[in-house]
């Protein structure tokens, strides 16, 4: 039987200790990391296509195009958040990737006959205040988790995509505004 020193014994200690209790909770916070980002993936995605669907009902082409612009950039943050969820280990399923239209005024035949009135855009502009506020939710859950989570890469990532959600905050504001 090999003797170990003392200073070997207290290593293998250690090294016991930090595989018992260390690696636990680092990946208790990349999970809870993950289940946030997968949250604001869903939450980006469903966004960003009502505003896809709003630009259909918009009067306005140069509103039409912010908008759409807006719906681009919101898409884009979806993606580097479905990005950063497959770096740190998590998948997002295929179901997942396929977002309902939350409302799609070229399929409801109904509004169709009616799109020139001012019911159909008051209706539809109440749809678009309420993806506005939903739009203000996202913002203050990201800063509830970036709280959360402390300093990561995960919480750098939602730093900046709170900046980028309060810019387009006002100009979603904006276009209410103008629409009304």
């Amino acid at each position: 039987m090999v003797q170990q020193t003392r200073t070997q014994r207290t290593g293998n200690r250690f090294t016991r200790l930090a595989e018992l209790f260390g690696s636990e909770p680092i990946r208790a916070r990349v999970n809870r990391e993950n289940d946030f980002l997968m949250q604001d993936f869903l939450e980006f995605s469903s966004l960003a296509t009502n505003l896809t669907s709003h630009s259909r009902w918009i009067p306005y082409p140069f509103l039409v195009e912010r908008v759409k612009k807006l719906s681009d950039e919101i898409r884009t943050l979806a993606e580097v958040v479905r990005v950063k969820v497959v770096e740190l280990g998590g998948q997002i399923s295929s179901d997942a990737l396929r977002v309902p239209i939350a409302h799609d005024p070229e399929n409801d035949t109904r509004e169709l006959q009616d799109s020139g009135s001012y019911g159909y855009l008051k209706q539809n502009v109440g749809r678009l205040v309420r993806d506005m506020q939903t739009h203000s939710n996202l913002c203050d859950t990201l800063q509830h988790q970036k709280n959360i989570i402390g300093e990561t890469d995960a919480a750098n990532l939602i730093s900046l995509m709170i900046a980028d959600m309060q810019r387009q905050g006002k100009e979603l504001l904006d276009i209410v505004m103008r629409i009304s």
